[in-house]
């Protein structure tokens, strides 16, 4: 049986509402939007420990982090005209 150490297990992503509401400068909002523990990601993503994270690091979390933000700037502008 072999194990697996994931690094920063316990370690949540910071909601996407306190990481652009905070007056942190615009580098560390990026890092807090595309860098959150592999724990997360292994856990968010469904991904086995085993299995690498490259996929979801490079291609998935990124298209995520740009759908949400889409999404948030359309019920922003455009959502309230409805």
């Amino acid at each position: 049986v072999s194990s697996y150490r994931v690094q920063g297990v316990g370690t949540i992503m910071i909601a996407l509402s306190r990481i652009l509401r905070r007056q942190n400068p615009l580098r560390k909002k990026w890092q807090q939007l595309f860098t959150p523990s592999d724990w997360w990601l292994h856990l968010y993503y469904n991904v086995d420990p085993a299995d690498s994270l490259i996929w979801v690091k490079t291609v998935r979390h990124p298209f995520n982090i740009a759908r949400w933000l889409l999404r948030r700037l359309y019920a922003v502008t455009l959502g309230e005209l409805k």
